[in-house]
């Protein structure tokens, strides 16, 4: 609704810094403040180009409003300043990826490289384009990277947006109805349990449908999906609160001062019919006291969760949380051969060797032999100190080695001395 006779105040302030381009730059806090009457309720307003100062920063848009009556209202924008005028735009847009490329603020066509990454850096996708260009939301991916000739490179990290899938459940005395806000449009699993019994289960992008309740079981739906590579989980609990009452207000959205107005109030229960004989209290106050509503305590009823029997994460076996939880045992070798016939695999034979010495080779493909002789204890690789091929010292341990453990030889029979800390090792071959 238009407001009348108003007027607004605007500050533009310095949030933060990304990036200077000059060897000296002031950046104030202030960058610029003005005042405008709101003529019919509506005003438009340039920004000068010259407030900013040769860096690329974030900054904050404050705008005061004030009525008539002085009532004052107050909004806050972020914006992104990009001091280069030709500069590279990634972004989200509903379930797609969008790449720009801007000069001076306006959209320019050019080409571009665009490549997507997993969670592990491992590229899912590349290919060269004409920006503008879109890409469809691939839940694989953890980061998407583009760049061009002449120009900075741009990337966006999907971990720092947010999904935007959201579940909506609810019961009544017979029915439970399940309803899925999903802009990015995700696929995801889904589980409904009745107390820990599994009642139905699906794999969709939109999910909107109802179940007829049986007893007075509480229900669990878990929605499981991929987002920026990993996996996410989201539970609801799906119970009738019959002690909750529900209240709806009827009002105008306008009263100004002098008029008197009706405001209705409808107290339901959980089926939605009326409840008689409430305590009802009821206050209007102006905005500008900033008074916020009192908490009522909900006296809930008891109800038991479903028990996870089995709960996994992917992390790092160097990370000090993990390793608190880690155990480590050397492996039954001769246990678990008979079980899975590891001999059968040229990693536990040359672990495991049948014989004292386990020999594997390939051929090489720039005509050059290599070795790599090591030592083995209990299916565990031992460090060698010093090895001589040839009574000719090849390797040390203590030196910093800036070539792989691989050697070259000529054609024909060798001498390798393979020095332990407590042991010589003597091999001809």
């Amino acid at each position: 609704m238009m407001v009348p006779d108003s007027r607004a105040e605007l500050e533009i302030s310095t949030v933060n810094v990304s990036k200077f381009h000059a060897n000296r730059v002031f950046v104030p806090d202030i960058l610029w403040k003005t005042q405008l009457e709101l003529k019919g309720g509506h005003a438009e307003i340039e920004i000068p180009e010259t407030i900013f100062p040769a860096a690329s920063l974030k900054y904050k848009i404050s705008a005061v409003f004030y009525s008539a009556d002085n009532e004052k209202t107050q909004k806050d924008t972020l914006v992104e300043f990009r001091y280069d005028p030709l500069n590279l735009k990634v972004e989200m847009d509903g379930d797609s990826v969008r790449f720009s490329c801007f000069y001076k603020g306006l959209r320019k066509e050019v080409q571009a490289e665009i490549t997507a990454y997993d969670i592990e850096e491992n590229e899912l996708e590349e290919k060269k384009v004409m920006l503008p260009y879109a890409l469809p939301l691939n839940q694989l991916c953890a980061e998407y990277y583009a760049e061009a000739e002449g120009m900075e490179y741009e990337s966006l990290i999907l971990k720092d947006h947010p999904a935007l899938l959201d579940i909506r459940a609810w019961k009544n005395n017979d029915s439970i109805f399940i309803r899925t806000q999903n802009s990015r449009k995700l696929a995801f699993t889904w589980y409904l349990y009745a107390g820990t019994r599994l009642m139905d289960l699906g794999y969709t992008k939109n999910l909107d449908t109802a179940f007829i309740s049986h007893g007075k079981n509480d229900y669990t739906l878990s929605v499981q999906y991929l987002w920026g590579g990993k996996p996410e989980v989201l539970f609801r609990t799906i119970r009738v609160q019959k002690n909750r009452l529900n209240i709806r207000v009827d009002q105008p959205s306008l009263v100004y001062p002098g008029k008197e107005s009706n405001v209705d109030i409808f107290v339901t229960d959980y089926n939605g019919n009326p409840v008689p004989g409430v305590d009802l209290t009821c206050y209007g106050i102006t905005r500008k006291f900033g008074s916020t509503l009192t908490e009522i305590p909900v006296f809930q009823e008891k109800y038991k969760a479903p028990k996870e029997y089995n709960s996994f994460r992917k992390a790092s076996v160097y990370d000090d949380d993990s390793m608190d939880n880690t155990f480590s045992e050397t492996l039954d070798y001769p246990y678990f051969n008979r079980l899975f016939g590891l001999d059968t695999l040229t990693y536990y034979r040359f672990l495991y060797p049948s014989d004292s010495v386990f020999v594997s080779s390939t051929p090489s493909a720039d005509g050059i032999t290599q070795v790599a002789p090591f030592i083995i204890r209990n299916g565990v690789i031992q460090p060698v100190k010093v090895l001589y091929i040839d009574e000719i010292p090849r390797y040390f341990n203590w030196v910093n080695q800036l070539r792989p453990y691989s050697f070259a030889v000529s054609e024909g029979r060798h001498h390798f001395r393979l020095c332990w800390p407590i042991r010589k090792f003597l091999l001809k071959v």
